[in-house]
C-alpha cells in the first residue's frame, strides 16, 4: 500500500467516537465496562491531541496514544510519557501500522520535550525494535492467604470511600518517587471498574491505603501502597484474606523498604522491571544528571552520542554500544557485568548516583 493512500493524524471531535468504538472492539469487547472508564484520562476528549490514528478511507485502523508525566525521581523531576493502546486493525496487521503510528507519537513527544518515554507490554521484541528496553526497578512479592502468620490487628481496615479522599491524596504525595497527580486525577483512577481500594485506620486517622485490581488488568495486584509501613503490611494481609485468589502479588519499588523487608522474611519475592523505557532526549537528561551531582560531586558529568553512548567524566570516558546499556545503567537493573562495573566506577566519582531511584505506580500505568 502506498503511503498516499493513508493518513497518521491526531483524533479529533469528528473522529473521536469512531476511535473510542475502535478501541473498545479491538481491546476491549468482551469486558463488562467500557474502555474509556479504564482509562479515563488517557481515552478522555482533552486527551485528544495525543491520541494519534491512521486512517484509510476515513477510516481508523490503527491508534496509539501518549498521557504526559511529570515524575518525581533522585535526580530530580523528570518529563517522561506514558505510550499505551498501541493496536491496529486485524484486517490490516504486519504491514508496520503500528509502528508508523507510534513513530508518530515518538516524534511529537520528543518536539515537546520530553526526556523519556515508556510502555508496558508483554511484546518486547516488537518494542526493543523501536529502542524501548527493559527497566527500571521493581520487586513482586508473592503473599498467600494460607500462609500470613497470626498477627495482632492494630488498624481498622475498610474499604475506601469518598470521605478518605483528601487524607489518602496527602499519603501519596509523601511517597519519595512518583508521578506527579492533581486531585481531579487521582479521584479518576480511583473510579476505575474493578479498582478495590482499603484504608487502615487508627483513632479514625488514616495512616495507610493499598489498592488492588485496576479494570481488566492487576486483578490479583495490589499495585499501589502508602503510608505506615506496619499500617501498609496489615492493610496488605487483610486484602490478601478478603479476595478469592490462591496468590496476591505486591508491587514494592525497592528492597530497602520495610515493607519488603518484614513480607519477604515470610513470603517469596521476584525481581521485576518497571516497564520499558526509552530515551528521547539524552542531552537534557544528562544535563539533569549533572545538574543534580553538583551539590555531591566537583566532577563534571557529560553525555553524549556517535557511534556509541557516552559518558565523559573529566578526562575519564566510559562507552556503551547501545542504548540498552545506556538506559538499563541509568534505571536498572544491573545485572549485565559490563554495567555493573560502570556504574561502581561512576559511583565512586559521583557520591551514588546510578541506577536513578524512579517508580511509576499501577494507578498511572496506561
Amino acid at each position: 500500500m502506498s503511503d498516499e493512500e493513508f493518513v497518521i493524524k491526531s483524533t479529533d471531535e469528528a473522529i473521536y467516537p469512531q476511535v473510542i468504538s475502535f478501541l473498545q472492539k479491538n481491546l476491549q469487547e468482551n469486558v463488562p465496562f467500557h474502555i474509556v472508564d479504564e482509562y479515563p484520562l488517557a481515552l478522555s476528549k482533552d486527551n485528544m491531541e495525543r491520541m494519534k490514528v491512521m486512517l484509510i478511507n476515513d477510516k481508523v485502523v490503527s491508534h496509539c496514544y501518549w498521557f504526559p508525566y511529570t515524575i518525581e525521581t533522585s535526580i530530580g523531576k523528570l518529563k517522561v510519557a506514558g505510550i499505551g493502546s498501541v493496536v491496529t486493525d486485524p484486517n490490516h496487521r504486519n504491514k508496520g501500522y503500528s509502528t508508523r503510528v507510534l513513530e508518530s507519537c515518538l516524534k511529537d513527544i520528543k518536539q515537546k520535550g520530553f526526556q523519556l518515554a515508556i510502555l508496558w507490554s508483554n511484546l518486547t521484541e516488537f518494542y526493543e525494535r523501536l529502542g524501548f528496553c527493559c527497566a527500571g526497578l521493581e520487586h513482586l512479592l508473592i503473599v498467600t492467604s494460607s500462609e500470613i502468620p497470626s498477627y495482632q490487628k492494630r488498624f481498622i481496615i475498610e474499604q475506601y470511600t469518598y470521605k478518605d479522599f483528601e487524607q489518602i491524596f496527602n499519603l501519596y504525595k509523601k511517597q519519595p518517587y512518583k508521578v506527579i497527580r492533581g486531585e481531579k486525577e487521582f479521584e479518576a483512577y480511583l473510579g476505575i471498574p474493578e479498582t478495590y481500594s482499603f484504608v487502615a485506620k487508627l483513632n479514625e486517622e488514616i495512616k495507610a491505603y493499598a489498592v488492588i485490581g485496576k479494570g481488566k488488568d492487576f486483578q490479583n495486584y495490589i499495585h499501589e501502597w502508602a503510608g505506615d509501613s506496619s499500617a501498609v503490611i496489615e492493610t496488605i494481609q487483610h486484602i490478601a484474606k478478603t479476595f478469592d485468589f490462591d496468590e496476591v502479588i505486591v508491587n514494592i519499588p525497592f528492597k530497602e523498604s520495610p515493607i519488603y523487608q518484614e513480607l519477604t522474611q515470610t513470603f517469596p519475592a521476584a525481581e521485576g522491571v518497571m516497564g520499558m523505557i526509552k530515551i528521547l532526549n539524552l542531552k537534557s537528561l544528562g544535563s539533569q544528571i549533572s545538574h543534580h551531582i553538583k551539590g555531591k560531586s566537583s566532577k563534571k558529568i557529560i553525555f553524549s552520542k556517535d557511534k556509541d553512548y557516552i559518558i565523559k567524566i573529566d578526562d575519564k570516558e566510559f562507552r556503551l554500544e547501545s542504548e540498552k546499556k545506556m538506559v538499563t545503567l541509568l534505571f536498572g537493573p544491573h545485572n549485565d557485568p559490563d554495567i555493573i562495573d560502570i556504574a561502581t566506577e561512576l559511583n565512586t566519582y559521583l557520591k551514588p548516583t546510578f541506577p536513578i531511584s524512579m517508580y511509576i505506580w499501577g494507578l498511572d500505568s496506561v
